[in-house]
């Protein structure tokens, strides 16, 4: 895991927030394949939960 997104995670424990988080392995930027698939319909269903409709 990049330092960055440690720094990013200890950050959010700091300020006590709980962010939404999954890492592909295998991926840098551009998340393909069924792992793509995958994070589509983790988007889509954060929406549906966050949103009201």
């Amino acid at each position: 895991v990049p330092q960055h997104t440690l720094s990013f995670i200890k950050a959010c424990v700091d300020a006590r927030t709980y962010p939404d988080l999954f890492i592909y392995p295998g991926h840098k930027h551009n998340v393909a394949g069924k792992d793509r698939i995958h994070l589509y319909e983790k988007i889509t269903r954060y929406l549906e939960e966050e949103l009201e409709y």
